[in-house]
């Protein structure tokens, strides 16, 4: 079996983020973790989360794929530009880091991709969109959208304050929630490539993770959107 798991907008939580990869079962061979970028929390003060990062891509090389964010770019900035002191090699690491990553059925980025381009989204989206596109857009489009970068509460996804989980539009996009710095939890996204399912996880009236289906219907029942 081959699972690919996906987590966004981490912002320096990295006990929420311990706490998440404790589910993921690296042992498998065929597990990959996808990371959506904004590692680091908005005013720059948590920057051990990229080492944190390095040493697991490290530990599991060829399963810990990271894509760079709007945060990770704006933080190359901030250390040129000031006397930080943070390592070389992690602004050599963050330079390195793609935009997006793709399979045949879904792109993974931090923002989004210009959907008009259709399939030339590669060429026809600007940097600037993978990491920082906003508003997030919904409906069809020939591959599966998996992004961050914005809060699933928002109007233009649920259009609830109290949501802070995966979003699925029904179609085509799923956002994970990208407030972490406010709600302390990072969602994790579940793709399994046999059945082509997504779930997700909560915890149930013992405190224990559970695995979760992702669908418009689940969501609406526990999300009252």
């Amino acid at each position: 079996m081959s699972f690919i798991y996906m987590m966004s907008d981490i912002h320096g939580e990295i006990e929420a983020f311990k706490e998440k990869l404790e589910l993921i079962d690296f042992d498998n061979a065929n597990t990959q973790l996808i990371l959506l970028g904004d590692y680091i929390d908005h005013k720059y003060e948590r920057h051990e989360i990229y080492p944190f990062i390095m040493n697991l891509q490290r530990k599991h090389p060829k399963q810990v794929i990271a894509i760079r964010g709007n945060i990770d770019e704006s933080y190359v900035e901030y250390c040129s530009s000031t006397l930080d002191i943070t390592s070389p090699d992690v602004i050599k690491w963050i330079k390195g880091l793609p935009l997006y990553v793709s399979n045949e059925k879904q792109i993974f980025v931090h923002a989004g991709i210009d959907e008009e381009a259709g399939d030339l989204w590669q060429v026809g989206t600007p940097d600037y969109e993978f990491m920082s596109k906003y508003p997030p857009e919904k409906g069809r489009f020939y591959k599966d959208i998996i992004a961050g970068h914005v809060g699933t509460h928002s109007e233009f996804l649920s259009d609830n304050p109290s949501f802070h989980d995966v979003f699925w539009d029904g179609e085509s996009h799923y956002y994970l929630d990208g407030t972490s710095e406010r709600t302390h939890q990072i969602p994790l996204l579940k793709y399994d490539t046999d059945t082509g399912k997504y779930t997700t996880f909560k915890k149930d009236a013992k405190g224990n993770w559970v695995e979760v289906p992702v669908t418009d219907e689940a969501m609406r029942k526990r999300w009252n959107i």
